[in-house]
């Protein structure tokens, strides 16, 4: 598996607030109201027209049940491609 570069990572935000919102049956209406921004703040930021950070995808899942965990690890070389 490769690290995400960091559009990578937040389309990678993205489809974690979506999955999220699937299975809890959430609305962007529902998210905007609890963490207090516009219903077409919400569809910008999963849309992509606007970058979501790592700290408001964190409330957007919290606000769901969910918990954001960030890790990290020392990179390993990977060998040279034969």
């Amino acid at each position: 598996m490769t690290t995400p570069t960091e559009p990578d990572l937040e389309q990678h935000l993205r489809a974690l607030v979506v999955a999220a919102m699937a299975d809890t049956h959430t609305r962007q209406k529902d998210l905007a109201a609890v963490i207090g921004c516009t219903p077409q703040h919400i569809s910008q930021l999963l849309s992509g027209r606007n970058q979501i950070r790592i700290d408001v995808a964190g409330r957007l899942l919290r606000s769901m049940g969910w918990e954001l965990v960030v890790s990290i690890r020392p990179r390993v070389p990977q060998p040279p491609a034969p």
